[in-house]
């Protein structure tokens, strides 16, 4: 019984030094629960739409590895966001909708971070990540005649965005999160109008959200529970 006493104290040291070290090395995925984006159009830098804050599809995610650290992996999404009015006619149209927009990693997606600011309860990232693919639904209309003639949209495949920067905020129990400046769609008005393009963007801002417990931690937490359990028992007088 010395024997197994013994054991088991070592086990349960050795579980106590690993569990943070397997936790660590797993990237946890946030699935966000709530957040916004604010919407933003202009063309040629002059803004036709007046900054509005939509709300955010559930199920959005960020998955992030700390050991890297690293942000290894994204998305989100927007859809039917809008109508949105614009505060001035743009070849004939005076109004946007979003009708869909997701945005996921690209090929060659490189998501490091650098710690700024760490220790408990939460660490806090400088980020810079990219590329990433947008896949939007944009259209607009005229709300108060016959449509003008139709806009080209070159958003009809994936798009590859530039970088991203921004700052991560990564706590054990909720998460806040932004991405600054993603352009959600661009519109090219017809050849005869001289017009540069519009462009749609958003900024990307997400608070609390469910934070899963990495699959290794977990089981080895429930590993160290019962050592702890056989420990007591292994200890009582007989």
């Amino acid at each position: 019984m010395p024997v197994l006493r013994s054991s088991v104290r070592i086990l349960v040291a050795a579980a106590w030094f690993l569990v943070p070290s397997l936790a660590s090395a797993v990237p946890i995925t946030y699935v966000l629960q709530s957040g916004s984006v604010t919407i933003t159009v202009s063309a040629g830098g002059t803004e036709l739409l007046a900054a509005t804050s939509v709300p955010l599809d559930l199920g959005n995610y960020v998955s992030v590895d700390e050991a890297i650290p690293a942000i290894t992996d994204l998305l989100f999404s927007i859809t039917n966001a809008g109508p949105f009015t614009l505060t001035a006619p743009y070849a004939g149209y005076d109004t946007v909708t979003i009708d869909g927009a997701t945005l996921t990693p690209g090929a060659g997606f490189d998501g490091s971070i650098l710690l700024q600011a760490g220790g408990p309860p939460f660490n806090n990232y400088a980020y810079s990540v990219g590329p990433l693919n947008l896949v939007p639904t944009i259209s607009a209309f005229n709300s108060a005649g016959p449509p003008p003639p139709p806009l080209v949209s070159n958003t009809l495949g994936p798009i590859p965005t530039t970088n991203l920067a921004g700052v991560l905020f990564v706590n054990s129990t909720s998460m806040n999160f932004a991405l600054i400046g993603i352009t959600l769609g661009i519109l090219s008005a017809p050849a005869n109008t001289n017009l540069p393009d519009l462009v749609i963007k958003g900024d990307f801002f997400f608070q609390g959200g469910a934070v899963p417990e990495p699959g290794t931690a977990l089981m080895v937490g429930v590993g160290l529970l019962g050592l702890l359990a056989l420990s007591r028992r292994a200890s009582r007088p007989r």
